[in-house]
């Protein structure tokens, strides 16, 4: 699905998957994703400041230039099964 430059902003999307999307340059900035998920999505140079409780495997989607807040941005990391102190 192609949702390029689509605005989400400060919307509510929960229990969501997007897969397979293009999502480049999308803005999901304020939105509350609470168990929403990102699989194989394009999300480069996508605005997630200030979004809540999203899900995405760096692994699989392209994030090269999209923009994160602290400390939501932590999460990003579950999926490489790190410890951090």
């Amino acid at each position: 699905m192609n949702l390029k430059k689509f605005r989400f902003t400060g919307n509510e999307l929960t229990d969501s998957m997007f897969a397979d999307c293009d999502l480049n340059e999308s803005s999901f900035r304020t939105c509350r994703l609470d168990r929403t998920e990102f699989f194989k999505c394009d999300l480069r140079k996508a605005d997630f400041r200030d979004a809540l409780g999203y899900k995405i495997d760096i692994t699989n989607c392209k994030v090269k230039g999209a923009v994160f807040s602290f400390p939501e941005v932590v999460n990003l990391l579950k999926v490489l099964e790190i410890k951090i102190d």
